[in-house]
This record gives structure tokens, C-alpha cells and sequence, in this order.
């Protein structure tokens, strides 16, 4: 009789590393969370755990469904346009000072805050309607409707980035650059006013 010995797997020895890494596994969970698969996000970043903390997956299918889920999210960084994060512009003092006022004539610029509220609309010459808000001293600019109308939305936010810093020399400036008060939109007539550009009762709206 023959003497035959069966050979048993040895279960001790050490498996193949995977192709896939925990890494991999991270930035597609990133990838699909950017066009709101979430579900696809949370097994990627589940699996990427796992893989890290054991060093490998439980068997030869989950490798491979890994590697389904990271081959499927490489085309989706070409696919997805970046996210552009916009600052918020704060204008408290501009805010504050519009409070006391109805209209702020800055040139092609003005604001014009709704009667008995505190909302502040943002206006331009070359657009019929409103192209931004200020609420709480937050600014809120219209993109679609300003580039419709070919207004730079730059020169919106440096302008109010001035005013800003000092509403009454803004006023001050304008009043004397247009003739006219930024405040009651009336023409300057008097010497004193014309050379500060404002007027004497307009002036003290400037008052916090």
C-alpha cells in the first residue's frame, strides 16, 4: 500500500499583500461623496478602516469589490469639477449705518434698504432689478444676474470692502466725485457741502 500523506493548507502562512490600499480606498470614498453617492462613500471609507487596522480583507471577493469601487471612482476626478469656496464678505459698520438710512448712491452702486426692514439691497446701473443683498451684514452677490449684465463682481466686493472701512469718508468721496449727496441723492449747492462733500444734516446718519 501506498503511503500517502494529504497535504493540508497551511493556514500560518503569510497572504499576499493587496493591490489595494486603504488609501486608494479613502480617496474614492472622497471622489464619490463629491457628486452625492454617499452610500459608495461610506463602504469605501468602512473598507479602508478595516483594511488598515487587519492589513488585509477577509477573502479574495471583498479584494476584488474594492478594487471595483477605486477603479470606479477614477474617471469621477475628471468628471467632477472642483468645489470653489467663496468667502464671506462682512460688512457690519456698512450695515449698521444703512440702518439709518433708505438709499446709498455710490456711483453705478447703490444700496437701498426696504421700508421698516433691516434688508439692504445691492443695485447697479446696468442691471433693471437687484443683483445682491446684505443681511446681518452678510453680503450675498447674484453671480447669474451680474454676469448677465457684464458687471464684475470684484469691483462690487472691493467697493464695499471701502465703504467699510470708513462709510463717511466713502460718502464723502463720492458726494464730491458726483455732486450729489450719497445719502438724500440731492445736488450739493452749498460751499461747505460741496467741499465735504456732503451735507450737514446727512452727515450726523453717519453717527453709530
Amino acid at each position: 500500500m501506498f503511503n500517502i500523506t494529504p497535504i493540508r493548507p497551511n493556514y500560518d502562512a503569510p497572504k499576499a499583500a493587496s493591490t489595494v490600499t486603504a488609501a486608494a480606498l479613502v480617496e474614492a470614498a472622497a471622489k464619490y461623496t463629491a457628486i452625492g453617492q454617499t452610500n459608495k462613500a461610506a463602504i469605501c471609507r468602512d473598507m479602508a478602516t478595516k483594511l488598515a487596522r487587519f492589513g488585509s480583507f477577509v477573502s479574495q471577493k471583498q479584494e476584488d469589490f474594492a478594487a471595483s469601487l477605486v477603479r470606479g471612482a477614477t474617471p469621477l476626478a475628471q468628471s467632477v469639477a472642483p468645489v470653489v469656496v467663496v468667502p464671506v464678505q462682512r460688512v457690519p459698520s456698512l450695515f449698521a449705518v444703512m440702518q439709518k438710512h433708505s438709499h446709498f448712491y455710490l456711483g453705478d452702486v447703490t444700496l437701498a434698504r426696504k421700508n421698516q426692514d433691516s434688508l439692504v439691497w445691492i443695485k447697479h446701473a446696468k442691471f433693471e432689478g437687484v443683483v445682491g443683498k446684505i443681511v446681518d451684514g452678510v453680503v450675498t452677490l447674484f453671480g447669474p444676474r451680474m454676469k448677465t449684465a457684464g458687471i464684475d463682481a470684484g469691483e462690487i466686493v472691493a467697493l464695499l470692502d471701502d465703504i467699510e472701512q470708513n462709510p463717511l469718508a466713502a460718502a464723502m468721496k463720492f458726494g464730491k466725485l458726483s455732486g450729489r449727496c450719497c445719502s438724500c441723492g440731492r445736488d450739493l449747492t452749498d460751499p461747505v457741502s460741496i467741499e465735504q462733500g456732503i451735507g450737514p444734516v446727512c452727515v450726523l446718519k453717519f453717527s453709530l
